[in-house]
């Protein structure tokens, strides 16, 4: 093949779907969260997250012209709903390896540190317009969250939530920050106080049984 028409097949070759998908979170090509900046996603997040982004502006990234891009994803939405779907299933694996309800907190705030690109696609895209903390808390993709919540505590699903509404919104008040505001990442002082607020509501909790359990 000539050089001229090799140049023009790699322009507009149409590359699979896992070639595509493969610059999104979760995928073999991206690497677990490093230091800030320095990961492959923090490099893809710009090219492929931003609200306005063009196909492009993406086929300039994947090197390719726009014809594979809309080949395969005819509504750059859907190509953003792929690239949430993904980041959202990294997020929730990186966080539930701490194990325990105070090293899921740490990681949770330690990924806003490490992934600020990912974080605020996850959590500052508009996805939660409209909806109470409540109803996140109690969303199917928070169910893996609540079942280590209430295997830690002894609760009942339905109490989990309520245990772990103010715990979620402290946690997330720290990844904003960090992630939004950059914030300095502390990991001492932030787990100090994450311990001092859950000892404060399995507190409140205890007295609140007792007080039921007189009546």
């Amino acid at each position: 093949m000539h050089a001229a028409d090799r140049a023009r097949h790699e322009v507009h070759r149409i590359p699979d779907l896992e070639e595509v998908s493969g610059l999104l979170p979760g995928s073999a090509n991206v690497h677990r969260p490093g230091p800030r900046g320095q990961s492959t996603s923090g490099v893809v997040c710009p090219h492929l997250w931003k609200n306005r982004q063009s196909a492009r502006n993406l086929a300039a990234f994947l090197g390719c012209s726009t014809q594979p891009i809309m080949y395969h994803f005819p509504n750059l939405d859907t190509l953003r709903d792929l690239a949430y779907q993904r980041a959202d299933a990294f997020h929730s694996e990186y966080i539930l390896a701490g194990g325990d309800l105070l090293e899921i907190g740490m990681r949770y705030i330690r990924f806003a540190e490490e992934e600020p690109h990912l974080f605020r696609f996850l959590f500052q895209s508009g996805r939660f317009s409209g909806l109470r903390l409540e109803d996140l808390i109690k969303a199917p993709e928070a169910a893996d969250l609540l079942t280590v919540v209430s295997a830690e505590e002894g609760l009942t699903m339905e109490r989990a939530a309520l245990y772990f509404e103010p715990l979620a919104a402290l946690v997330h008040g720290y990844a904003s920050l960090i992630a939004i505001n950059g914030m300095r990442y502390d990991p001492a002082a932030i787990r100090e106080s994450l311990t001092l607020i859950e000892e404060g509501i399995k507190k409140g909790k205890k007295s609140n049984d007792q007080t039921v359990s007189k009546e």
